[in-house]
């Protein structure tokens, strides 16, 4: 089967798409008394991802949790050049979870 160009995505039932999530791999880590991001490569990302890394104390001692880090455009899709400028473009970040790993303990 060859892939050809379209100007219009073809419709209907049999049909579903699904954004490709442009952004870090991180796994969410909760443990005692803090939590972390910590990228596919063992980068701590947690400090660059501050809001995330908060959010994640919400979750139950000793859980992992397996996620995309994306920023979304004006136009409603995953933009990597805002993600790695999010900082200084106060871009609204989103983690979003594909995978419970463990689940307190």
């Amino acid at each position: 089967m060859q892939c050809l160009p379209v100007d219009v995505l073809p419709e209907g039932p049999e049909r579903a798409y699904e954004f490709k999530l442009d952004g870090y791999r991180a796994l969410g880590l909760k443990i005692p008394g803090s939590s972390q991001l910590i990228s596919r490569n063992a980068k701590d990302l947690s400090a660059r991802f501050r809001d995330i890394t908060a959010a994640l104390k919400g979750l139950p001692d000793e859980t992992v949790v397996d996620g995309e880090i994306v920023v979304i455009d004006a136009a409603g899709r995953p933009s990597f050049s805002d993600l790695q400028n999010h900082q200084s473009s106060h871009a609204s970040l989103f983690y979003y979870l594909f995978d419970l790993l463990i689940y307190r303990g």
